[in-house]
């Protein structure tokens, strides 16, 4: 059908003036019915029945409506479907007719009657000649007619609902863009529309809006005029290439402004994001307007609970598979269960949009102030029903759900935990007393203090009273509910983070990940198909591979049951990069098992980067992955470096990746260690070849990254042996500095104070002293009787020990009689012999 832009198209029972961008009923074109007001469309309603009436027999599939309706952007297929829905929902507002058909699998189509009208339909011909003859005196006192009555329809509503009727006012628009006029009128319209999706607001039309006059009037002249307490107006401003949108919430009862926004953007986000903002906006002003309880029957209330648990049920299926598209049902969803809290004085309602608002917060992955904007909003809801229910269950349970998740953020964040983690411990006591038998109370606030537990140990401090009030929690919980499988797990997972801590303080640890493994195999025993499961218990099997390995005991049925479990996991993954990921994990352990054993670890570390590199495709901004590439090519580096090559790309690659990971969580001290020894294997690689200024640049940078780490865990080891070697990495590059002997032996007294028994500190420690074997000071003899005692107490046959011994005890030792002796502990040790071999070929001459 051909048509323009002021076409009048009718369709079964319906009227879409294109011109006015509205929908009437016939009847209501017919006789100009301002009792029977028009719907708005906004541009893409209009664009989706432009679509349809253009297409041969008005059918149109669903790619071809996706791709000319969103210009191209790459949207989900929900966006088309929630299109559709609202579009129908509007011109139900004036027929009960269904003129877009769904034709399953395959597109949308329009069904009834459908012709073109010139101008309204008359009773008879006289009337229409008349009409032709008078036709611009006659259209202006129509406007004025339809202004008149509209304004006195408005004005004449009940006084119940001045206080939540809000107008929006045409934005003021400043620029000579014509695309950004368009823009700016769309703007308010769609503005408009959103608002109107809130049941219990009352909207004026765009129409009646556009009517006044706000340059001549006062606030509360204006409001009398539209009998609308609130109204918002606003501007758009180009400078350049950037957009200022400005918005402001006026009370016409006071002349207040209640409310303002400011977003600055560029023009080609304005042009694209437009929705996103006034969906923004839209929320942020409905949480500003004091609503009134307006009730409604039991059965619509029930429609109205229905209508929001529908939503939540689809975000809780978006969350499982892909998160991000709880987006796309939001501009439905969010005013679906904000009406809750309008047309129900049931305070435990209240939880329910406080619920969508934690799931929008988990979906804003990569906006970090807008998932604590989203919090806020969940708590405030939540807030309002505790104040006349504070025992309620649905709220308390919502409460926790979103300081847990709060307290998620601050860690991962490296912000303040202590309020989030507080007001956790506060709800969960309070709840487990009032309700000891809800599991999920328990397993919540459980969960809360393994974070909260694995947070301080990070930071150098014990995590165990955490911990331990954790797992009686737990255990209690699972003495009254034995079939219960999630308890199972999260006991599972708090044992294994216990043995992890053990572990790193050099204590006995294998108990507690015994203990991880069997909660595990329980739960799988209960509930087989729990992806998670298989995951962390592949996780656990993976802990005890690199211990037996790291004690040169059997590990080849742990690894197998490591493999196993990952398969499994696999099998019934909904969020596979979370699997690819551990897979990097365990060739990221097994290439430094074999590394340290002399082998090569190459192919183990290219099919890591292969395991990592897809979960990244999955998910770019997902944490672990980079810290595993980060691994890997450091152990590619480590190898580089041993079997005589001279690359240093690895290096950068691992330093590179690792600086992309910090952009994501930088509070991990051992993953700015790692960072540093990619470095300080570079640094060595440029003094060989007498690089002294980019070696010496790079030490600096070291230098930085060390510091920062020891802000993270002061009490961590590895911080203070990787400073002391970068302090002799300086000597040797020639840098002069005041008490260079003192600043590289004092953080090795402070690792040795620490970890006394570990290998990498008495090695780094051993190199130091063999470095400054010709200088005479008291601290170096005391550390050097030190560390020979507790060489002879741990593995004195250790090859890096062997060697720096012989530069010890021989001071002439020649090239060639080195040569001689690294050969022979290669012919025992492989590549970790060449590896200290070509390290410590320097100390030969120094």
């Amino acid at each position: 059908m051909d048509f323009d832009s002021n076409s009048k198209i009718q369709i079964a029972d319906i009227v879409i003036d294109f011109s006015k961008a509205q929908a009437y009923s016939l009847e209501s074109f017919r006789h100009q019915n301002a009792q029977t007001p028009a719907v708005e469309l906004d541009d893409k309603s209009l664009l989706l029945f432009q679509l349809l009436l253009s297409a041969e027999d008005q059918k149109v599939c669903r790619e071809e409506l996706l791709t000319k309706i969103w210009e191209g952007r790459i949207v989900s297929d929900d966006s088309l479907t929630n299109l559709v829905s609202q579009t129908r929902s509007r011109i139900k507002q004036i027929s009960s007719a269904n003129i877009i058909r769904t034709m399953p699998k395959k597109g949308y189509a329009l069904q009834g009657e459908i012709q073109s009208l010139t101008s309204p339909i008359q009773d008879s011909p006289v009337q229409h000649e008349n009409s032709k003859r008078r036709t611009i005196p006659f259209s202006i006192l129509v406007g004025i007619l339809i202004c008149v009555v509209g304004l006195f329809w408005y004005q004449s509503q009940t006084p119940d609902h001045y206080d939540q009727t809000i107008a929006v006012l045409p934005v003021e628009t400043l620029s000579s863009d014509s695309e950004i006029l368009n823009s700016s009128l769309s703007f308010t319209e769609e503005l408009t529309h959103q608002l109107a999706n809130y049941p219990a607001l009352r909207v004026v039309s765009k129409t009646i809006s556009a009517t006044v006059n706000k340059e001549a009037l006062g606030p509360e002249q204006i409001s009398q005029a539209l009998n609308s307490r609130f109204f918002i107006e606003g501007s758009i401003r180009q400078s350049e290439g950037a957009i200022r949108l400005t918005l402001q919430l006026i009370d016409g009862q006071s002349g207040l402004h209640v409310f303002s926004q400011i977003v600055d953007t560029s023009v080609d986000e304005f042009k694209s994001n437009r929705e996103d903002i006034i969906q923004m906006l839209s929320r942020l002003i409905v949480n500003e307007i004091p609503f009134s309880i307006e009730a409604v029957s039991e059965q619509e209330e029930a429609i109205y609970i229905a209508r929001c648990d529908s939503y939540l049920d689809v975000a809780a299926l978006y969350e499982k598979y892909i998160l991000l598209n709880i987006e796309t049902i939001a501009p439905q969803a969010e005013p679906a269960c904000v009406a809750l809290s309008q047309i129900s004085a049931n305070p435990s309602l209240l939880s329910k949009p406080a619920e969508w608002y934690l799931f929008m917060a988990k979906a804003s992955v990569k906006d970090r102030s807008q998932r604590l904007a989203y919090l806020e909003l969940g708590r405030k809801y939540v807030e309002q029903g505790l104040a006349r229910a504070s025992d309620d269950e649905a709220l308390l349970s919502q409460n926790l759900n979103l300081w847990n998740y709060q307290l998620w953020d601050a860690l991962r964040y490296d912000s303040d935990p202590e309020e989030a983690f507080k007001q956790v411990q506060a709800i969960g006591e309070k709840a487990r007393k009032i309700y000891p038998d809800n599991s999920t109370f328990t397993n919540n606030y459980a969960v809360a203090l393994r974070r909260y537990g694995v947070a301080v140990a990070r930071k150098g401090q014990s995590p165990v009273p955490h911990f331990e009030r954790a797992i009686i929690l737990l255990e209690e919980s699972i003495t009254l509910f034995p079939q219960n499988a999630n308890l199972q797990h999260s006991l599972g997972r708090l044992y294994k983070f216990y043995a992890s801590y053990l572990l790193s303080i050099g204590q006995e640890h294998l108990p507690m990940l015994q203990k991880s493994i069997e909660h595990y195999e329980q739960a799988i025993a209960l509930e087989p198909d729990q992806y998670n499961v298989y995951n962390n218990i592949g996780n656990a099997y993976q802990s005890l591979t690199k211990w037996l390995a790291s004690q040169y005991e059997p590990y080849e049925e742990a690894l197998a049951n490591t493999r196993r479990y990952y398969a499994k996991a696999l099998e019934h993954a909904e969020k596979k990069q979370q699997v690819y990921n551990n897979l990097a994990a365990l060739n990221s352990t097994l290439s430094k098992i074999e590394l340290s054993r002399g082998n090569s670890a190459m192919r183990l570390t290219e099919q890591g980067i292969e395991y990592a590199q897809q979960a990244l495709l999955s998910q770019p901004d997902y944490i672990w992955p980079h810290f595993n590439l980060m691994n890997m090519f450091y152990y590619q580096h480590f190898e580089e470096f041993a079997t005589g090559g001279n690359a240093i790309s690895a290096g950068q690659q691992c330093v590179a990746i690792a600086s992309k990971g910090h952009e994501l969580k930088s509070n991990l001290a051992s993953t700015w260690h790692t960072m540093s020894l990619c470095a300080q294997i570079t640094v060595r690689m440029y003094l060989e070849y007498n690089r002294k200024e980019a070696a010496i640049s790079m030490l600096n940078e070291i230098d930085g990254w060390i510091a920062h780490s020891i802000e993270l865990n002061a009490k961590a080891a590895d911080g203070y042996k990787i400073r002391a070697t970068n302090q002799m990495l300086k000597a040797r590059a020639g840098l002069k500095f005041d008490n260079a002997l003192e600043a590289t032996l004092q953080p090795i007294e402070q690792a040795l104070s620490l970890r006394p028994d570990e290998i990498e500190v008495l090695i780094s420690a051993l190199e130091v002293v063999t470095y400054y074997r010709h200088a005479s000071s008291d601290k170096l003899t005391a550390i050097r009787e030190q560390l020979v005692e507790l060489i002879e107490n741990n593995d004195a046959q250790h090859v890096a020990y062997q060697l720096l011994t012989l530069l010890l005890t021989h001071s002439n030792m020649s090239s060639e009689q080195w040569q001689v002796e690294v050969n022979k502990q290669q012919a025992q040790h492989g590549l970790l012999a060449s590896y200290y071999g070509r390290q410590y070929q320097n100390l030969l001459n120094n």
